[in-house]
């Protein structure tokens, strides 16, 4: 009997699907469309108001961001051997061209931002979705765990425990096969993930997502169990007691479950 993984790739195509979906739809409900239509508006605006900027018409994220500066950075006083030139009243003038420049984007339901410079600061989609995207921080770590799973599902298809009447062979991602006798087995134990662990003399076989798990430990448990009568069998002598106490130490071990041990007390005593 071999063991026979669960197929799982259906459901994990369907994750990934998901997944893409959820990013594509982020992506197209983030905002940079609205935020690309008022950055224009202002952008036209600014170029009504001045032509200091016709030069950079060529260069059209150059041009925004010289606005962005233009709003960003106001102009300091300037103090000279002496003489001091106070620029308060031009730092007033931009600010309040900021915010009444605000004002038209939000009166043609562009925006809500109070200030202009808003709209001039990001002049690339990756700038603004990175910047704006309360979503990803949520994402990425399920998309790795998830990205973890199916690297661990890919890896736990590849081991396998294939049992024959006398042999266990083990068969592990990347490493060379094992095989050991049944005789050496002492126990059998299924695990959590439909998992499959057998122990014994120099004995450690592990493997998850085992369709067949408990199906393959009554097999195994089967062929330990076939060994038990020829050895009590090999001394007519022995006594109930002897057999009843040889089958304990199987149930101890881990080799039978208490209810085969229970079985045998029954046969043994003949209740």
């Amino acid at each position: 009997m071999k063991s026979e993984k669960l197929r799982l790739k259906i459901i994990f195509i369907i994750g990934w699907g998901i997944l893409a979906l959820a990013f594509l739809i982020n992506i197209f409900t983030c905002g940079y469309s609205k935020y690309k239509k008022a950055q224009d508006y202002a952008v036209n605006l600014m170029l009504d108001i001045t032509h200091e900027y016709d030069d950079y018409m060529s260069d059209r994220t150059k041009m925004i961001h010289e606005m962005y500066l233009y709003f960003t950075i106001p102009p300091q006083d300037i103090n000279i051997n002496g003489y001091h030139i106070d620029r308060s009243e031009e730092r007033y003038s931009i600010l309040k061209l900021n915010e009444s420049m605000a004002e038209m984007v939000k009166e043609e339901g562009l925006g809500e931002a109070f200030h202009v410079d808003y709209y001039y600061k990001y002049t690339s989609f990756s700038g603004y979705y990175f910047s704006h995207n309360t979503f990803l921080p949520i994402y990425i770590p399920i998309f790795l765990v998830y990205l973890l799973l199916n690297i661990f599902y890919v890896l736990s298809r590849k081991v396998s425990i294939d049992v024959s009447n006398e042999k266990i062979n083990y068969k592990k991602s990347f490493k060379r096969n094992k095989e050991f006798m049944i005789k050496d087995v002492t126990s059998v134990e299924n695990t959590f993930l439909k998992g499959i662990k057998i122990k014994g003399n120099s004995i450690k076989a592990f493997t998850l997502l085992v369709k067949n798990n408990k199906e393959l430990k009554d097999y195994i448990m089967n062929l330990v169990e076939k060994n038990v009568p020829k050895m009590v069998k090999t001394n007519s002598d022995t006594s109930d007691a002897d057999k009843l106490l040889k089958y304990k130490k199987l149930l101890d071990s881990g080799a039978i479950t208490e209810e085969e041990y229970n079985k045998k007390k029954e046969e043994i005593l003949k209740l």
